[in-house]
């Protein structure tokens, strides 16, 4: 029995068959050698049940459960960034792991934007800071990328649409600059070809170049479009960058999609589309009719290598639904409200490490998000207090919370 999926190629739905077991392709492949050694030989190709790619997630919201009576995080650390010189992180809008140090893109109104470098301690080593105009300067930073072959920092400046290149000593090295009128949002670093993809951004779309990436050299030349621009995938809503680098695949969440895509050798195909068990209404059909029932809006997502953490706001309540990408598993969670703000939802995820979820926290709400994680041991919170021997102060607004989630927990798909 065969069934028909869709598939997306660069941006054009095209149609494949797939077998009743979800092989995409034929599973058996018939290798004839017979005019070579007279033999015949057959090569036996099991499906790959590890990728996720063209997979679906069915998520019950009314199934979903409370953060706090799932029991699936473990592993909680608490890491208290310095408080040094009167640098306050404002807005945790990046983090990138390069050895044993973190950098951490803070777009908290300071300056256009600075790049903090701190260790697994929570020390500050080095600050990027230099706005203006003039060489290694910039107006305003929007995103970076980090090589991970020699750590150096790609900076983009989207004011000036360039890419400032620094070493790890924030030293200036090299300014990246596409030959056309393209808008640089985001950057992503393709190794070992050092290229690089560039996301247009959310705004008016430009008839020369109706795409939502272009890939450009080193000397900024293009050597590639990518993802035209249609009606469904528009750019006119706004909101934050949906794209993450796993290994050298990009990963991309439009506005008013539900499907995350893949795109890897200029190629786009579908990677993971979350369908609702009832209909959801779209955040632009909202703002035509004002009907106020099961709108969808503020979709983002995080992604590592075996994880994927879907985040959305539904009838204003934020939910998380977490997918393990070896198993296929995922479960959908209810977040809560910052009670430090009464704004936002109170976990805050920011990037996986490995297996660790990396959350954003402050010592106003801190010991809020460790008992929706771990409501049975608080001692993490009790420790972290005793053993600062200044109180809560020393904590400032500046804390990292690090957890594990345990996947055996995870409701099967």
């Amino acid at each position: 029995m065969e069934h028909t999926a869709a598939l997306v190629l660069n941006g054009i739905v095209i149609q494949r068959r797939t077998n009743k077991h979800g092989c995409k392709g034929p599973c058996l492949i018939f290798y004839i050698m017979k005019k070579i050694a007279g033999l015949l030989l057959l090569v036996f190709v099991a499906c790959n049940n590890t990728t996720i790619d063209d997979f679906v997630i069915e998520i019950m919201v009314d199934e979903a459960h409370l953060i706090s009576e799932t029991n699936l995080f473990t592993d909680i650390e608490i890491i208290p960034i310095e408080f040094k010189n009167g640098f306050v992180i404002n807005n945790f809008a990046k983090i990138i792991k390069h050895n044993r140090f973190l950098y951490i893109l803070d777009l908290g109104g300071v300056g256009g934007g600075r790049i903090f470098k701190i260790d697994d301690t929570g020390k500050i080593h080095n600050v990027l800071s230099k706005h203006g105009q003039g060489p290694g300067e910039y107006l305003y930073l929007m995103d970076f990328d980090i090589s991970s072959s020699n750590g150096d920092l790609y900076l983009v400046d989207n004011y000036s649409r360039k890419i400032l290149v620094y070493n790890q000593e924030f030293q200036f090295l090299q300014l990246i600059k596409p030959n056309v009128n393209f808008p640089v949002n985001t950057v992503s670093l393709i190794e070992p070809s050092k290229e690089f993809l560039i996301w247009r951004g959310n705004g008016m779309s430009l008839p020369e170049l109706d795409f939502h990436f272009i890939l450009i050299d080193s000397e900024g030349i293009i050597t590639d479009k990518i993802f035209p621009i249609d009606e469904f995938h528009t750019t006119s809503m706004g909101g934050l960058p949906r794209i993450w680098k796993v290994e050298n695949e990009i990963h991309y969440l439009p506005s008013f999609s539900n499907t995350i895509y893949s795109i890897k050798n200029g190629i786009t195909k579908n990677h993971v589309t979350f369908n609702f068990n009832r209909p959801v209404i779209q955040y632009k059909e909202y703002v035509a009719t004002r009907n106020r029932e099961d709108v969808i809006h503020n979709r983002s997502f995080i992604e590592g290598d075996n994880h994927i953490i879907f985040k959305y706001l539904l009838n204003s309540q934020p939910y998380l639904t977490i997918v393990d990408k070896s198993r296929k598993q995922h479960i959908t969670l209810k977040n809560q409200k910052d009670p430090s703000c009464g704004c936002g939802s109170i976990i805050k995820t920011v990037n996986f490490f490995d297996d660790q979820l990396i959350l954003e926290a402050n010592n106003m709400n801190v010991e809020s998000i460790v008992e929706l994680l771990d409501p049975d041991n608080n001692d993490v919170i009790r420790d972290l207090w005793n053993n600062s021997g200044e109180s809560q102060e020393i904590l400032k607004e500046q804390i990292l919370v690090f957890t594990k989630i345990d996947y055996s927990r995870l409701a099967r798909n």
